[in-house]
């Protein structure tokens, strides 16, 4: 009688566990496969020990004032490699200027001054072919070498204009080149103190009006005895019989 009411107690137990904790909501550990077993027992543990924190700390005092030295000496190496290729490059430049600066006192510095030509006094109003108001003039360019040095001219470009303003630079590609007396020969040689000088006309679209300027500006193309091609610009501003550098202009009037 007992053992059946133990057995109906065990019973009615096993029942609402199962009933409150379902199988699909049970989990189960499986075992561990032995290829798991395997690769757990055979994974290495690594230990990382600095070994230069070892080293330093079984070197003595001696051996480590060699070291600290031996560091210094290093940094002190690379700054004065450094400072040593700082200063050559500053060597370098300094040598450039001063070089430059010799060739500048001892190179040829050609001027120029531009005149009316002879018989020619002033501007004359014209008309081209198709009737289109035209001004022309005729011009002497005097030129001359002002250096310690012979030259070269191999050309000389003009052009006049009557504007309002010029431009802030000389547009060389609208320039004339000069085609009269010996220059479309051949070089004309500059000696030192040399003049030489170029009759040429001029001729432009528009006549004079009040609230406008006479231009005329160019190009002497030389080269010194460095074999270095050189540059002059000129500017001039015509009023009446007056010829005047061209002024607020620098451009128009300077030397490369």
């Amino acid at each position: 009688m007992n053992v059946t009411l133990a057995l109906l107690l065990c019973l009615t137990l096993q029942q609402a566990l199962t009933s409150a904790y379902p199988r699909s909501a049970q989990k189960t550990v499986e075992p561990a496969t032995k290829v798991q077993r395997s690769i757990a027992i055979r994974t290495p543990f690594y230990l990382y020990v600095d070994s230069s924190e070892i080293a330093e700390h079984g070197k003595s005092e001696e051996e480590k004032r060699e070291d600290a030295y031996e560091k210094g000496f290093d940094h002190a190496y690379k700054w004065a490699t450094i400072a040593g290729v700082i200063g050559g490059w500053c060597v370098l430049l300094i040598v450039r200027k001063q070089g430059q600066a010799i060739i500048n006192a001892e190179r040829a510095w050609v001027m120029a001054e531009l005149d009316w030509a002879p018989m020619f006094g002033s501007i004359t109003a014209t008309r081209d072919a198709f009737g289109q108001p035209t001004s022309a003039i005729t011009m002497r360019l005097r030129y001359r070498n002002d250096g310690n040095t012979p030259a070269w001219v191999d050309e000389i470009k003009a052009r006049f204009e009557i504007v309002q303003l010029p431009n802030k630079r000389p547009d060389i590609k609208t320039m004339a080149r000069i085609k009269n007396g010996v220059l479309p020969y051949g070089p004309i040689p500059l000696a030192i103190g040399g003049n030489e000088y170029v009759d040429f006309p001029l001729e432009c679209i528009g006549q004079e009006e009040l609230r406008k300027i006479n231009v005329v500006y160019g190009v002497i193309y030389y080269r010194d005895t460095f074999n270095k091609k050189r540059r002059t610009f000129f500017g001039f501003q015509l009023k009446g019989n007056d010829i005047t550098y061209l002024p607020k202009f620098p451009e128009y009037n300077k030397h490369t």
